[in-house]
C-alpha cells in the first residue's frame, strides 16, 4: 500500500479533532473508514500514531513527527491546486521564458512589460542563453516557452514564426570599409572577425551563408554576448555581423555603422517554441498573443 494524500488528510483531521468520530463527521465519511485509514497508515509506517487517553486520542511522538510533514504536504497541494486554477484562468502562476540573446535582450522587454501589466498576478522569469542551450532547457521542462532564432528544431517541439530578422555587417565608423556605400564579400577577406560563439543562432546563420559562398572568416575573438561584440567592434578590434534589432541605438548615436554585403542572404526567422507534449494553456496563449500584438505595432516587437 502506498501512502496517499487521502491518508494524510484523514490523519490530520483526527489529530485536529482528537476523535475518530468527530473526524469522520468533518470528512463526511463513516467512523470505520477513518479508523481503517489510520490503521493502514500505521501499518505502512510501522509506528503507532495515536494513543487513547480518556475520551480523546492524542498523537504519539511518531504522530507528531508525521503531522508536521503531513501539514506541509497538504498545504503545498492546496497551493498547487489554487495556482493551477489561476493558471488556467491566466490570473495567477509562474511563466518561465527561455530566449536566445537577440530576442531576449532586444525584442521581448516591451511585450513582457505589457503582459505583466495585463496579468499582474503572474510571475514572469526570463532566462537568456545560446539557442541550443535554451532549446535543451525547454525539452527538459526547465522553461515553459522559448523565443529563439532559426535552428534545427527537434520533433518534440512546436516552432512558430514570430518575426523576421536580418543580420547586418557592423563596423566602427573609423573602419576603412565604412566609407563605402556597399561592400563585396571579397573585401572582407583577411579582416578580423569578432563573432558570437558556436551554438548561437547568429553564428549558425552567418556560417551557413558564408559557406555557400566558400568564404571562411578569420575569427580573432568569440564573445558570449551581443553587447560585448558591439563594444569590441566599436573599439576597432574587428568587424562582425549582428541582428538589425541589436544595433539600432548604436546606429542612431553614430557609434557603429552597417553596410550591405553584395549577394549575401542573411535573413532569418525568430520563432516561438513550445513542447509538443503540453497543451497550450490560457496563460501561454495570452503571452503569445502579447508577442503578436507587439509585432503588429509598427512591425517592432518592442
Amino acid at each position: 500500500m502506498d501512502i496517499t494524500i487521502h491518508h494524510l488528510r484523514v490523519f490530520a483531521e483526527v489529530a485536529r479533532q482528537g476523535s475518530f468520530t468527530r473526524a469522520a463527521e468533518a470528512l463526511y465519511v463513516s467512523q470505520p473508514a477513518v479508523s481503517k485509514s489510520v490503521r493502514d497508515l500505521e501499518r505502512q509506517l510501522r509506528t503507532p500514531l495515536f494513543e487513547q487517553i480518556g475520551r480523546r486520542v492524542h498523537l504519539t511522538e511518531g504522530g507528531r513527527t508525521l503531522l508536521a510533514h503531513a501539514s506541509r504536504v497538504i498545504a503545498e497541494l492546496a497551493d498547487a491546486e489554487r495556482a493551477l486554477a489561476g493558471l488556467h484562468e491566466a490570473e495567477l502562476g509562474r511563466l518561465s521564458i527561455g530566449a536566445s540573446n537577440t530576442p531576449g535582450t532586444y525584442l521581448l522587454p516591451g511585450p513582457l512589460g505589457a503582459f505583466r501589466q495585463a496579468h499582474p498576478g503572474v510571475e514572469v522569469v526570463l532566462q537568456i542563453g545560446a539557442t541550443r542551450e535554451v532549446l535543451d532547457r525547454l525539452i527538459a521542462g526547465e522553461v515553459d516557452l522559448a523565443v529563439v532564432g532559426e535552428a534545427q528544431f527537434p520533433a518534440a517541439l512546436i516552432a512558430e514564426p514570430y518575426v523576421q530578422d536580418t543580420l547586418a555587417l557592423i563596423l566602427a565608423p573609423s573602419h576603412p570599409l565604412a566609407t563605402r556605400p556597399h561592400v563585396d564579400l571579397a573585401a572582407l577577406a583577411g579582416e578580423p572577425f569578432v563573432l558570437r560563439p558556436p551554438g548561437s543562432s547568429t553564428r549558425e546563420v552567418l556560417e551557413r551563408a558564408l559557406a555557400g559562398r566558400q568564404f571562411r572568416p578569420r575569427v580573432v575573438m568569440e564573445l558570449g554576448s551581443t553587447e560585448a561584440v558591439k563594444k569590441a567592434v566599436g573599439a576597432g578590434l574587428g568587424i562582425s555581423f549582428l541582428s538589425q534589432y541589436a544595433v539600432e541605438l548604436e546606429l542612431q548615436a553614430g557609434a557603429l555603422v552597417t553596410r550591405p554585403v553584395a549577394g549575401l542572404d542573411l535573413c532569418r526567422g525568430i520563432y516561438t517554441v513550445r513542447r509538443a507534449s503540453l497543451p497550450l494553456v490560457p496563460l501561454y496563449g495570452h503571452f503569445l498573443a502579447a508577442l503578436r500584438r507587439g509585432t503588429t505595432r509598427g512591425n517592432d516587437p518592442r
